[in-house]
């Protein structure tokens, strides 16, 4: 999931978020999530793994180049974002 993805117009509703991700984690059937944005926004995606169903299941990803964000993608199954 990658609800950081914000610009200087646009900022993401934490509230719709933090219901989408109690939602995916209670109601789907994979093993882990991750929630990927920079540094940055660490506080604000640890709020949302809070409210997942099983926060453990969840993991915080900051990729800091394409290479390492390539690098999570080709093990996803698949991907949640704003955009």
């Amino acid at each position: 999931l990658c609800p950081a993805t914000r610009n200087r117009s646009r900022t993401p509703p934490l509230q719709r978020w933090q219901k989408f991700v109690a939602r995916v984690t209670r109601e789907g059937s994979f093993a882990k999530y991750f929630l990927f944005g920079t540094p940055h926004d660490y506080q604000w995606l640890d709020r949302l793994r809070a409210q997942a169903a099983d926060p453990e299941r969840i993991e915080l990803a900051f990729p800091t180049s394409y290479r390492s964000l390539s690098a999570y993608l080709a093990r996803l199954d698949g991907v949640v974002t704003v955009d």
